[in-house]
């Protein structure tokens, strides 16, 4: 019988962990319908019957790389209201921002849960996430999609290109050289009653795993966690279409890690509109890079060390990521791949490929059924 390969196995678990930090159906559909409740209530609003508006997603949710929060933290959904009008109100950066505010807060769902923030208005909701509306206006003569949207420490515009972000984002995340683990994993057919691993890119799952174990690493820090956009921007960038999860994570640390060598900060721009910079915030509390360049060293020197473990079996691998994305979601997600595995086995379904892949063995041909048995594979 073909052994199921180490390698396999890590990727399959990474993939697990990935599913294991993204927002869970619920938490998805709640933000859903607060996102539609707003967009509701602010396009058919009487400031805004004579323009044009066009109310859409961005960041994390967006692109698909959402991180479950830690305990007592909320997890943030960001969305882009964009105005194109001729009232005088809509030119001026902070008289659009108070617009928007007073909207809210004179709305009686949502008067108690409104803040005003540098860029942004914010809705606090209770089920432990908050929504940042961003007013936009476009410009003309730009890239695609570009916008102007209202900052409050100058009182004047910044700009922006949060779709264009996320089309460029997706472009390079769908381009990636499939392994045999990828192209196999997707022909398997879920049970009814069991979970099958999600396989999404492997950037989108490096990007969530890069964002939970800067997470954890903050946990007693938070001021100075780089922040999402800096992180997925450069990600993106020392992509090198690698087919695995494990590939890619360790490409985007060597890559990043091999950037921050000099002591001068790196500059991070907007790829689609460079007159954003994403990392402004360096220049004027250099700490926050200190922070950002050693969390990208330990991390990369804890990800190069993780195949040296194949000998020792994947519970002690898992043992080892724990250490950079928490115990309990390693022990969920081990039980939940188990949980699964053993649902085919239950109904014979469960094969090897010759390659070593683990597949449900009625829908793929020349794979060998693994008996019925009470424990998870072989480490």
């Amino acid at each position: 019988m073909a052994n199921i390969t180490y390698s396999t196995q890590m990727e399959d678990l990474l993939h697990r962990i990935g599913m294991e930090i993204q927002l869970t159906q619920t938490q998805y559909s709640d933000a859903e319908t607060s996102y539609n409740a707003v967009a509701n209530v602010l396009s058919e609003h009487d400031k805004f019957k004579d323009a044009r508006l066009v109310i859409y997603p961005q960041g994390s949710l967006r692109i698909g790389t959402t991180v479950k929060p830690l305990k007592e933290q909320e997890f943030d959904l960001d969305c882009v209201l964009e105005i194109d009008g001729n009232e005088e109100t809509f030119n001026d950066p902070m008289e659009l921002l108070n617009l928007l505010e007073k909207i809210l807060l004179s709305h009686g769902v949502y008067s108690s849960m409104v803040s005003k923030k540098n860029r942004c208005i914010r809705l606090t909701y209770a089920s432990n996430y908050h929504m940042d509306i961003l007013p936009a206006r476009p410009t003309i003569g730009h890239a695609p999609y570009c916008v102007k949207v209202p900052d409050s420490i100058t009182g004047g515009w910044k700009d922006s290109n949060p779709k264009g972000y996320a089309t460029w984002f997706d472009k390079i995340a769908n381009d990636f050289i499939k392994n045999e683990y990828f192209e196999k994993s997707a022909e398997i057919q879920p049970l009814p009653e069991s979970e099958p691993v999600e396989i999404k890119p492997p950037l989108k799952r490096a990007v969530q795993l890069l964002k939970r174990g800067r997470d954890l690493y903050f946990k007693e820090d938070s001021e100075h966690a780089p922040i999402s956009v800096i992180l997925t921007t450069l990600a993106a960038q020392h992509y090198q279409k690698q087919g695995s999860v494990y590939e890619a994570l360790l490409g985007i640390l060597q890559g990043i890690n091999q950037l921050t060598k000099n002591d001068e900060s790196i500059v991070v721009l907007n790829p689609t509109n460079h007159k954003e910079i994403f990392s402004e915030r360096w220049d004027q509390n250099p700490e926050l890079y200190v922070a950002f360049k050693k969390f990208i060293g330990d991390f990369h020197n804890y990800w190069v060390e993780l195949p040296k473990l194949k000998g020792a079996g994947l519970l002690e691998t898992g043992n080892y990521l724990s250490n950079y994305f928490g115990k309990d979601l390693i022990e969920k997600s081990f039980t939940k791949e188990a949980q699964y595995k053993q649902a085919l086995r239950e109904k014979g379904k469960l094969g090897v490929l010759a390659n070593g892949s683990i597949l449900a063995a009625t829908t793929v041909p020349h794979t060998i059924p693994i008996s019925k048995n009470t424990f998870y594979g072989t480490p």
